[in-house]
């Protein structure tokens, strides 16, 4: 595991490894007092490189086989939609002879077979004729590819379409041809139902477009019977070899995009452990430092000194076998000084480690007790206690502010329950009473 991590670390720049490190270094050390926390620092930091990398390859891995599916082999069908469901696009890659071309094709859902009546073919019929121009502004003057609109569904009529010269309009409406004009009639089948109407559209072509790939396989696809699940794509088209494949989706690109983000941004949310275990820290010492403080003043008073009342206070600690933040750093701190470190520069430093304003006042009243004597630090340290007593007592208020907020859910259960125990009977009894 330990090989493992140490690659997970090396996967991160130099410089953000060596920040990274600094910062739950200097974290750890407040948090394991007098132990050596840059073997936990690196762990940590690995650790949530893992955790980073195992989100990140696990999001590949999704968009791997996601992509795998839908491009592993030549699509020679497509599944149509259910009855209730609407038309999809399916966007494929259509391989022309070694020409690689983007579609996009319409596949329209399964149909119902015809039950209701004729309504209102005439009325489609009309409106259709005037989708049919398309472009165009008459049918007598045909220069764009005509437009077969499939259905009227305010007239709950449905339109199929056929040509009679298939050397000028295909039954798609597209203009075949970039040389040939003419005159043909566009066939509509216009259907309600079991009701159904073939109408004639006289159309003089003057002017084709060249007509593309995309064009010719939504024409083989809407020629197919709407019954059928499945949809037959074209191979052949002007007598050269039509192959597909479905193209890459962006959806794929999305999801690398997304786990990226998210793993780089838990690499961050897993400092809410080490964040969490600061504040308890820190409530902690802010709940003993009264306690502690006022032992150290009722020893001194007595005439001990700085070093003797602070060993005292640890003795008297160690005895209840519980471990506790505050009492950590005073040991740490006499042993610092018991190895040869000036005792004011051990205030200090443990003043520092702490971080909390009363620690701090408190290492400075016991810097100047060695210089100045003990003269008024009494006082000093009954007005400190004073005011150690009231951030507890914050503390203590701030604490049972949240267990309230976690009992209003679990207090309203209860009294749901309460009153559905009292109502019940009532209606029970109103109900045999009537």
């Amino acid at each position: 595991m330990d090989y493992i991590r140490r690659i997970a670390l090396s996967l991160l720049p130099k410089g953000i490894r060596k920040k990274a490190v600094i910062n739950a270094k200097r974290r750890f050390r407040k948090i394991y007092v007098g132990k050596d926390p840059e073997e936990k620092a690196k762990r940590y930091v690995a650790d949530k490189c893992l955790i980073c990398l195992a989100f990140f390859v696990g999001t590949c891995v999704f968009a791997g086989i996601y992509a795998y599916k839908n491009g592993k082999s030549n699509v020679d069908v497509i599944k149509r939609p259910g009855e209730n469901e609407a038309e999809k696009i399916v966007n494929l890659v259509a391989d022309v002879d070694s020409e690689i071309e983007s579609i996009s094709i319409v596949i329209s859902p399964v149909k119902k077979s015809r039950e209701e009546a004729y309504k209102c073919i005439e009325e489609g019929y009309k409106k259709a004729v005037k989708l049919l121009l398309g472009e165009n502004e008459d049918l007598s003057h045909v220069t764009n590819d005509l437009y077969f609109v499939p259905e009227i569904k305010e007239e709950d009529v449905s339109i199929t379409y056929d040509s009679d010269d298939y050397d000028l309009i295909s039954n798609t409406g597209e203009i075949v041809s970039l040389d040939n004009e003419g005159k043909c009639n566009v066939i509509m089948q216009v259907s309600c139902g079991d009701y159904e109407k073939e109408y004639k559209v006289p159309v003089v072509v003057v002017k084709c477009e060249k007509r593309d790939v995309e064009k010719y396989v939504q024409d083989y696809v809407d020629s197919q019977d709407g019954t059928n699940g499945m949809v037959s794509l074209p191979d052949i088209m002007d007598g050269k070899n039509l192959t597909y494949k479905y193209s890459k989706d962006i959806g794929i690109v999305f999801i690398i995009i997304i786990g990226f983000a998210l793993s780089v941004s838990m690499f961050f949310i897993k400092d809410r452990d080490i964040n969490e275990m600061m504040e308890m820290r820190g409530e902690e010492m802010a709940m003993d430092f009264p306690d502690i403080l006022s032992k150290y003043s009722l020893i001194v008073g007595a005439g001990l000194s700085n070093v003797n009342a602070l060993e005292k206070i640890v003795r008297d600690y160690e005895k209840s076998g519980e471990k506790r933040y505050a009492y950590e750093e005073i040991k740490q701190m006499l042993k610092e000084i018991k190895i040869g470190i000036n005792e004011k520069d051990a205030y200090e430093k443990m003043g520092k480690r702490v971080g909390l304003s009363g620690f701090v006042k408190w290492a400075v009243l016991m810097q100047e007790n060695l210089t100045r004597g003990n003269g008024n630090l009494i006082l000093e340290l009954n007005k400190e206690l004073r005011s150690a007593s009231e951030e507890r007592r914050r503390i203590m208020r701030i604490r049972g502010e949240k267990a309230n907020t976690k009992l209003v859910f679990p207090m309203v259960m209860i009294l749901a329950i309460t009153l559905l125990i009292i109502i019940m009977p009532a209606f029970m009894g109103l109900k045999g009473g009537l």
